[in-house]
């Protein structure tokens, strides 16, 4: 995780963004194996669960690739880290 200083949201409230980089993958399925939710499996060997914000739908379609995104606010959800994705680049390698 890197610190990318100050980031203004929506509300005009400047909150701390920082880049993740890493793999986007499936983190949870429903019965018929249906992709219900994504995460970044990091560089830094941490897991990150994607909040379903606007471009956390967006992101679906990068699963297996790796990307570099931007993140505003991250919270923890069943033991995890949580992220909203604020932008993100599509990385060919490493």
């Amino acid at each position: 995780m890197r610190d990318n200083g100050d980031c203004q949201n929506s509300g005009n409230k400047v909150k701390r963004c920082f880049s993740v980089s890493g793999v986007i993958v499936p983190a949870q399925y429903d019965n018929d194996f249906r992709v219900l939710s994504i995460k970044i499996l990091s560089t830094d060997e941490k897991e990150y669960l994607i909040e379903n914000n606007v471009i956390g739908k967006i992101l679906f379609q990068y699963q297996k690739r790796f990307v570099k995104v931007t993140c505003s606010a991250f919270k923890f959800q069943n033991g995890k880290e949580s992220i909203f994705v604020k932008d993100f680049e599509v990385v060919d390698s490493f």
